[in-house]
């Protein structure tokens, strides 16, 4: 028997991931209470989902991670490609039978979700800049 992949059970949307980016961030401001205009892209921006995480966490549960986890994934993987570049790829996994979305740069695959499951699951404080930072490759700033 396989272990699960941290996305089983989830929904990625498959290869349609990257077309659904834009209405991913807009469900996520409604959830979070962040006026969509704020979710400008920029790193500062990762501080307001902080702050709504902070105000939500009594809410924050496994059903609450796994119904949102693809919409914190869009906004960090955007914020990451307005600041730095990329584009987004689904890879699909036989293994596992599941598509994995990434922001994609110089070769390098980029995913956020793990930190933001750890973070959410183990951490007392939400902290989604410090999983942002945790997923930058070597030689990026953060």
């Amino acid at each position: 028997m396989n272990p699960l992949h941290l996305l089983n059970g989830k929904e990625t949307f498959g290869v349609s991931f990257p077309m659904k980016v834009r209405s991913l961030i807009l469900e996520l401001s409604e959830i979070l209470d962040i006026e969509i205009n704020k979710l400008d892209k920029s790193i500062d921006s990762l501080k307001l989902l902080d702050i709504a995480l902070y105000h939500k966490q009594n809410l924050i549960d496994e059903d609450f991670i796994n119904s949102n986890l693809m919409r914190i994934e869009a906004y960090l993987g955007e914020v990451f490609i307005q600041n730095y570049g990329g584009t987004w790829q689904v890879d699909y996994n036989e293994k596992f039978n599941i598509y994995i979305p990434f922001v994609s740069i110089n070769g390098k695959k980029i995913s956020f979700y793990p930190y933001v499951m750890e973070n959410l699951l183990e951490q007392e404080i939400p902290d989604i800049r410090f999983c942002f930072r945790m997923a930058m490759p070597h030689g990026h700033p953060s």
